[in-house]
This record gives C-alpha cells, structure tokens and sequence, in this order.
C-alpha cells in the first residue's frame, strides 16, 4: 500500500510522460527533514508543461482514476483535444478530486515563473518507488513570496522560524 495518496496518481502520469512538477506546500514537504517538519495542505499542487497534448494527457490520467475534475468551478464531462486547448488558452486550474476526498490541483502556472524555470529547479525525490520531480525550494518559496496572499504570508512567516531552528539543531 502507498505511503503517500497521491503516489498512484504520480506513477499513473509518469507512465503517461506527463511533464510536470511538483509545486506548492506539498513539494515544499518533500524537502523536510522528518516528520515533525511536514506542513498540512488541503491539496496537492501539480504545475504541468503548458500545452494542451501535455494536459490531455494528464486529464486523461486523472480521469481513469476515478477523479472528477472541473475548472473555473464548471465540471470537465467529456476531455478532448479542443477542450485542453481551452484551457491552456485560459490558463484555468484544474481542480480534481476523488471519492475519498483527494484533491489534486492541476495548474499551468506558478509563481509568475515559466515551466521551464520549474523544470530545471526541481529535484527528483523517490517515493513508493517513484521518481516524483518537485520544484526547487528557492522557487518554491518565491512563488509563494510573489502570491502576497494572507494565507502565504503566514506561510513563509512560520516556515522562516522553522529554518531558523532547523539551522540551530544542526549546529549552523
């Protein structure tokens, strides 16, 4: 059994080569030390290369996993090559979730960086025997620097004291 809910779906879009990363509190949870450093999220943030093949795809995946799936709140019935253009076009999240309440946010940007930026930021964490690529923290925590929403603010305010007895307990 996967340790983590959203392994299946990760392992699903890599056999898919759906390219994407990791982003949001989620990926910044892959860069923790222990369990005592994970942060809880409502959600888990995947940015996606932004063409529509690309988000087919992934559509397509989270699709036969059971997710139902909607963008700008009007649920996605039936996924077609026109349809992802629309919403590359649009630049809409995709919000999906599944029958026990896994929610997966399917988005074509993040933090005003382009894809490519993300792309070449990220690390590769293995989990459940599962190359999952996450963004790199510096641009992990710039995005949510450049959100300026409250509830990121708040983030970073708490994450930064974080880091700070991190570096204490670790003698830096």
């Amino acid at each position: 059994m996967p340790v983590s809910p959203y392994s299946a779906i990760i392992k699903a879009l890599r056999r898919s080569r759906v390219r994407f990363v990791v982003v949001g509190v989620s990926a910044i949870n892959y860069y923790a030390l222990d369990a005592g450093q994970i942060f809880s999220t409502a959600d888990f943030d995947l940015l996606l290369d932004p063409s529509a093949p690309n988000l087919l795809a992934a559509l397509r995946v989270v699709r036969r996993a059971g997710f139902h799936m909607e963008a700008n709140g009007e649920p996605l019935k039936g996924v077609d090559c026109w349809l992802a253009a629309k919403i590359v076009e649009h630049k809409a999240t995709v919000t999906a979730i599944d029958k026990k309440g896994i929610r997966i946010d399917l988005t074509l940007c993040a933090g005003g960086m382009p894809y490519a930026r993300w792309k070449k930021s990220s690390r590769y964490f293995l989990v459940d025997g599962v190359r999952v690529p996450v963004g790199g923290l510096p641009e992990l925590l710039l995005a949510k620097e450049r959100a300026g929403r409250l509830k990121d603010r708040q983030f970073l305010k708490l994450y930064r004291a974080h880091l700070v007895e991190m570096l204490k307990e670790t003698g830096r």
